[in-house]
């Protein structure tokens, strides 16, 4: 499957329902038998609570982090707020 011809989709899954030892970065395969959908996902984020572990869950996505991408937001969140800044330094003085 070509990555830019397949929709960005993520979902949120109890960590119950995944092998214990996942990390970040692992891939996922997802089935969905109403669906007939099979699709490829990676662990983007795991959230883990120590002491009420049947809350602990996994955040996976099929989009790929690409550092070019990354900074390119970045850069543009931070010109926005040294515009904002400047603006209002400006009306301070």
């Amino acid at each position: 499957m070509n990555y830019y011809s397949a929709p960005i989709t993520s979902y949120a899954i109890e960590l119950s329902g995944l092998p214990q030892d996942i990390e970040l970065g692992d891939d996922i395969i997802i089935v969905d038998k109403i669906k007939r959908v099979k699709q490829k996902q990676r662990v983007k984020v795991i959230y883990e609570y120590p002491f009420e572990p049947e809350k602990n869950r996994v955040e996976i996505s099929n989009a790929i982090v690409n550092f070019a991408d990354t900074l390119t937001k970045f850069s543009t969140d931070m010109e926005k707020q040294i515009e904002y800044i400047k603006k209002n330094l400006a009306t301070l003085e």
